[in-house]
């Protein structure tokens, strides 16, 4: 089996390592939250990926271009959501404060979101199309996909989080939190916006 795994690791790096709604929203949950209550998060997010990557070997890129119009739908839901998200992390206040929609995303509203994530739904058909192998190898390049992104996406989300986490130690005073808050859900609303366009 020829496998172009240095090309399929660099594109891996690149498309996790870089800014986007994921990461975005990591680096807001390690300032807000802290590294070890973000882990639900990161974990959601790597399986809400894989299962991603796998419904798009299953026929996922198919169904887009037999019915456009479905992946609009997903872009605009991905996009209200992420609206939401961008609100939620404007009113976080800080990890001690006993307000209830002061938590983290979790496991499962991670590993959901990917199906409405508009990066990631570029990134998994991209991938998809682009790596696998046709004929007896098809699956096990898939397999290797998986493993490689699962990967690759757990370091970097570790260290969006763990940079959040750092930053988060900074920022003692209640003015300069909540600005940085804002900025994090401008950031998101800015993504919305370059999805939309």
């Amino acid at each position: 089996m020829n496998y172009a795994l240095i090309p399929l690791i660099i594109f891996a790096i690149s498309m996790c390592g870089t800014p986007g709604p994921n990461n975005i929203m990591l680096t807001a949950s390690g300032v807000n939250f802290g590294f070890r209550r973000s882990i639900p998060h990161i974990l959601g997010v790597v399986l809400g990926m894989i299962i991603l990557f796998s419904s798009a070997a299953f026929g996922l890129g198919v169904l887009f271009e037999l019915v456009p119009f479905l992946h609009s739908i997903l872009k605009i839901l991905g996009s209200i959501y992420l609206l939401y998200l961008a609100y939620r992390i404007l009113i976080s206040g800080r990890s001690g404060a006993k307000d209830s929609q002061n938590r983290p995303l979790s496991f499962i509203e991670a590993a959901a979101f990917q199906f409405v994530n508009p990066k990631g739904l570029m990134i998994t058909i991209t991938t998809m199309s682009t790596f696998t192998l046709v004929g007896e190898y098809y699956w096990l390049s898939v397999l290797v996909i998986l493993g490689i992104f699962a990967s690759v996406s757990t370091c970097t989300m570790s260290l969006w989080t763990l940079f959040g986490t750092i930053i988060g130690s900074y920022l003692k005073n209640d003015s300069v939190f909540k600005f940085f808050n804002f900025g994090m859900a401008t950031l998101l609303v800015l993504s919305v916006i370059y999805i939309l366009k």
